[in-house]
């Protein structure tokens, strides 16, 4: 996956690629071409420096290995191992269901790579505009990029907790990096969000649709509240009025706005949503990245649907549990496809051999999972566009919806205005035609989460705050879960690579 900053309506950033693996693995010879020699003369330079980094954001991107291990062992997503041999990863997948991961688990180690990839790019592009004589009109810039690092660090914090932290674009193999406490990446993450909002443009202060989707005050105002919201989780400590000042930040300016509808989001020509507080954009037509999520859900035969280019890969599913949570009348509901499937003429869709009519059923297996076995979420909306069965749509990282709810959970955890609460999240739920609550309880913001934010990466977050990750049970996860499993282990990849670091506790 290619991500690019793109402004569809004009110009398009070249990507300046950056190689860096993981943590310990950066290009010291790439660090050394980025001179003040012979770089950032000029604005394009600058910005196609920061191009390279925000490519490197594909941790966050809907399909991405970084993106699967935030969303696997879920109740909401499913990876199958198919009967005709798709999908099948050595068991990797199924381990995650299970909630049975181990270090050897290779995307486990392909996410930690994604996501310290993007720590080692920012370094790499602060170095260099930190050393540049035009320093002091880069602040702006630079902020991105720390950003950017900031943004790979609070994956790192929710995945691994007891993590490096590095800021520098070399490492001295005489003095490798070694763990930090989770706490020690909490605070580190929290004071980098901070000196970065300092330095950032408002949306409110910017060509909203030249800038975009470049990161804003806003955007770290949110990722900020995110991060407070979990604060307990990952400290100890609870920071609910925190939570809810940086979401007042958000909100006072009026900067955003729900969509009239839920699905505008999702749509290809979705660039201009008022709902997208940071995303990332695509546009596979100048090879500017590209939203491969129907081609990786859908079934074979969908193709009939949607009058697709390519073959689906009848890969993502989702489960009966999560199906279940949505009223009859919701709206969200129907981006759900179950039951019997039909071509765009109407007529039934056929299974792969066209021996019966294509019916998707619950799952009954996760191994040699029959080809109709799980409901599929169809998201992001088909675009007829297609290019190599890549689509235009845009990817929001976070949304308006997600500070609303978020705020909501804050105040109703600390005390706070319940009535102002149960307001947020009925906004929420009016917008899809859910019955408007009455009252609210913690147990309706964690369901209605799950709702409004399927597969956007929150439900493992979520699911962990509220304890139901531990003692849940859905299909194919049957048992209690540790306390320990609240944190993936460091890949056995970085521990041969990296004597300093040590494993996380319970593996």
């Amino acid at each position: 996956m290619k991500n690019y900053i793109t402004n569809k309506g004009g110009f398009a950033l070249m990507l300046f690629l950056l190689v860096c693996t993981s943590c310990t693995k950066l290009d010291e010879d790439l660090y050394g071409r980025l001179t003040p020699e012979n770089f950032y003369k000029n604005d394009a330079e600058v910005l196609s420096a920061l191009a390279g980094v925000y490519n490197r954001m594909g941790f966050t991107v809907n399909g991405g290995n970084g993106w699967r291990i935030a969303n696997l062992g879920t109740d909401e997503f499913l990876i199958p191992s198919r009967a005709d041999g798709r999908w099948f990863d050595g068991g990797v997948y199924l381990e995650f269901s299970k909630h049975a991961w181990t270090p050897s688990n290779n995307r486990i180690s392909s996410g930690w790579t994604e996501i310290f990839g993007a720590i080692g790019a920012a370094n790499a592009i602060m170095e260099s505009l930190e050393s540049s004589p035009q320093k002091d009109n880069l602040k702006a810039q630079i902020a991105e990029a720390r950003g950017i690092r900031a943004y790979a660090y609070f994956y790192a914090l929710d995945l691994w907790g007891n993590v490096p932290i590095v800021t520098t674009a070399r490492i001295d193999p005489n003095n490798l990096p070694a763990n930090k406490t989770r706490t020690e990446v909490f605070d580190f993450v929290v004071s980098e969000f901070q000196a970065v909002a300092a330095d950032l443009p408002s949306v409110l202060t910017v060509n909203r649709v030249g800038y975009y989707p470049r990161m804003t005050k806003e955007a770290v105002y949110s990722l900020l509240a995110i991060t407070y919201l979990n604060a307990q989780v990952y400290t100890g400590t609870a920071k609910w009025a925190e939570c809810i000042e940086m979401c007042n930040n958000v909100m006072s300016g009026n900067a955003y706005k729900l969509t009239a509808d839920y699905f505008e989001n999702f749509i290809p020509k979705n660039e201009g949503s008022p709902e997208f507080i940071y995303a990332i954009s695509m546009d596979p037509s100048r090879q500017a990245g590209g939203n491969t999520f129907a081609q990786r859900v859908l079934h074979d035969s969908h193709r009939f649907t949607y009058t697709l280019p390519f073959t689906p890969q009848n890969g993502f599913t989702t489960l009966e549990e999560a199906v279940n949570r949505y009223e009859e009348q919701d709206l969200r509901k129907t981006m759900i496809l179950r039951g019997p499937q039909f071509d765009a003429q109407g007529n039934p869709l056929k299974t792969i051999s066209g021996s019966a009519n294509l019916v998707l059923i619950p799952h009954v297996n996760q191994e040699n999972s029959a080809e109709n076995e799980g409901f599929r979420v169809l998201k992001w909306r088909p675009d007829v566009t297609w290019v190599n069965g890549a689509a235009s749509n845009d990817i929001a990282t976070i949304r308006y919806a997600e500070i609303l709810l978020t705020k909501a959970e804050a105040l109703l955890r600390s005390g706070g205005n319940a009535g102002e609460a149960l307001t947020l999240v009925n906004q929420v739920r009016q917008r899809s035609n859910a019955t408007v609550l009455q009252s609210l309880t913690l147990k309706n913001i964690e369901d209605e989460r799950a709702r409004e934010l399927i597969y956007e990466s929150s439900r493992r977050r979520d699911m962990i705050r509220f304890g139901t990750w531990f003692t849940g049970t859905w299909k194919f996860k049957t048992t209690v879960t540790p306390e320990t499993r609240k944190i993936l282990p460091i890949p056995v990849t970085e521990l041969n690579a990296n004597s300093a670091l040590k494993q996380n506790p319970g593996y």
